[in-house]
């Protein structure tokens, strides 16, 4: 039987011996040159059923060209049958081919799903295919814009305009408190429970472009420093300093600092309090606040 080789439904003028157990055929498609190649006797090929040397998909000679728009799309194997009986068995690389794979190709392997996407001897993205890079990626990382380093359970993908890739950051974790009119002696500012493992970058910098904060809507009379604590889940009264929110005298702005000017870390159920001077500030009011961390 003759098969006649169609593209987007118009005939290529070639064609091939038809495939037979006895005579398997064989396939070549370079992802890289859009082009691809058929034979009758993958033992012994003589591809398109050109003329020895016009059709070699090792040297690139020849071949059926296919739409460059492919490129990046996702494609896959199919086989249309018209005769009652007929069926057919595609070798993807899961046994040995009846004949040899050309010189700069390899098995579209179906078995070996999740492998590296620049090693040609596994690769999944094409049957028989060119030089590693024209096939796409089958992980997140094999992306040439993805830059995945030591990813955990939890990341997020963000996109570094310095580097112009999308990188993998652990997720923000926010706090936010407001207390209106003048505070108390000592007054509680607020009470959080952490509901995540957290770490709170050295003095309270910024993380992800978002920025820690505080103020008042009235002046301070005098320097006013307003306490961050933890406490373990284990001992929820049992108070650790972890950094300070200093507004001066005279004016509403605040100034963050960490213990030691050192990252704080606290953990899931951990409590994180606010809390005013013992001696209160006769004229400070409104006070707001928002402290950005990153989940550990």
């Amino acid at each position: 039987m003759l098969g006649s080789i169609f593209n987007g439904g118009s005939s290529t003028g070639f064609s091939f011996q038809g495939w037979s157990s006895a005579h398997p055929g064989a396939i070549a498609i370079d992802f890289d040159a859009h082009k691809v190649w058929m034979a009758a006797d993958a033992a012994s090929p003589s591809w398109n059923q050109g003329t020895s040397g016009t059709q070699d998909p090792t040297t690139g000679a020849g071949g059926i060209p296919f739409d460059a728009a492919l490129e990046g799309q996702v494609l896959f194997p199919w086989y249309y049958m018209i005769g009652s009986g007929d069926h057919v068995t595609f070798n993807f690389g899961a046994s040995a081919f009846a004949g040899t794979v050309p010189s700069g190709f390899s098995p579209w392997n179906v078995a070996a799903a999740g492998a590296p996407n620049d090693d040609p001897t596994v690769d999944v993205a094409r049957w028989v295919g060119g030089a590693p890079g024209g096939e796409g990626a089958t992980a997140l990382d094999g992306l040439s814009d993805v830059v995945l380093t030591s990813a955990a359970e939890g990341d997020q993908l963000t996109y570094d305009a310095a580097t112009g890739k999308w990188v993998n950051v652990r997720p923000k974790y926010i706090l936010t408190t407001n207390f209106n009119g003048v505070m108390a002696a000592s007054q509680d500012l607020l009470h959080h429970k952490l509901a995540a493992d957290v770490t709170f970058p050295a003095d309270f910098g910024d993380f992800l472009g978002y920025r820690s904060g505080a103020g008042a809507t009235a002046n301070a009379t005098g320097d006013t420093v307003i306490t961050v604590a933890k406490a373990a889940a284990a001992s929820p009264n049992s108070w650790t300093t972890i950094g300070t929110i200093t507004i001066a005298a005279g004016g509403v702005t605040a100034a963050l600092a960490t213990s030691s000017g050192a990252a704080q870390a606290g953990s899931k159920g951990d409590v994180i309090r606010l809390q005013g001077p013992s001696s209160a500030d006769a004229t400070l009011a409104g006070f707001y606040c928002t402290v950005v961390a990153r989940e550990s």
